[in-house]
C-alpha cells in the first residue's frame, strides 16, 4: 500500500515560527492579546494560502503550511509573501511588530523521503533561519 506522500509528485512543507514579544505568547500575562495576535497570523497565512494548501498551529507560535504540488521555488515565493505579510501586519495595542522565521523542505521532485523526515528538514531549515537574524526564509539543502 502506497502512502498520501507516495502519490504526490511534489509537496512543500513550511515551519513558520513567529517572533516578537514573548510576552505575547504567555497566556498568563496578556491572554487576550496572545489569543488575537495568533487568530490574526492564521488568517494572515490562510489569506496567503492556495486553496489547496494546508494551514495548521502546530503549538505555540509555530505553524505548518502544507503545499501540494508545490515545488522549492514556488514556496520560497509563497514564504516570502507571508513573511512580508506579517512583517506589515500592525498588532496594536502598544505591542511590538511580528516577524517570522520560515523553514521550507520539500517532498517528491524524485525523493522518497518520510514525513518525518520532511517535518525534521523544515524544521531544521526553520532553526537556520531564526539563527540568521530571524525574519527570513531558508530552504533545506
Amino acid at each position: 500500500m502506497r502512502t498520501f506522500l507516495s502519490l504526490l509528485v511534489a509537496l512543500a512543507l513550511c515551519a513558520c515560527n513567529i517572533t516578537g514579544n514573548k510576552a505575547i505568547w504567555t497566556e498568563e500575562e496578556m491572554p487576550a492579546a496572545s489569543d488575537r495576535v495568533l487568530a490574526e497570523i492564521a488568517e494572515t497565512l490562510q489569506a496567503r494560502a492556495r486553496e489547496t494548501d494546508v494551514v495548521a498551529r502546530i503549538g505555540g507560535d509555530e505553524f505548518a503550511l502544507v503545499l501540494p504540488g508545490c515545488d522549492a521555488a514556488e514556496a520560497r515565493d509563497l514564504a516570502s509573501q507571508v513573511a512580508a505579510a506579517i512583517r506589515k501586519h500592525p498588532t496594536g495595542d502598544g505591542l511590538p511588530d511580528m516577524s517570522v522565521s520560515i523553514g521550507i523542505a520539500t517532498f517528491g521532485e524524485g525523493r522518497r523521503l518520510s514525513s518525518e523526515t520532511v517535518l525534521a528538514r523544515a524544521d531544521a531549515a526553520m532553526y537556520a533561519a531564526k539563527e540568521d537574524g530571524r525574519d527570513s526564509v531558508h530552504t533545506f539543502a
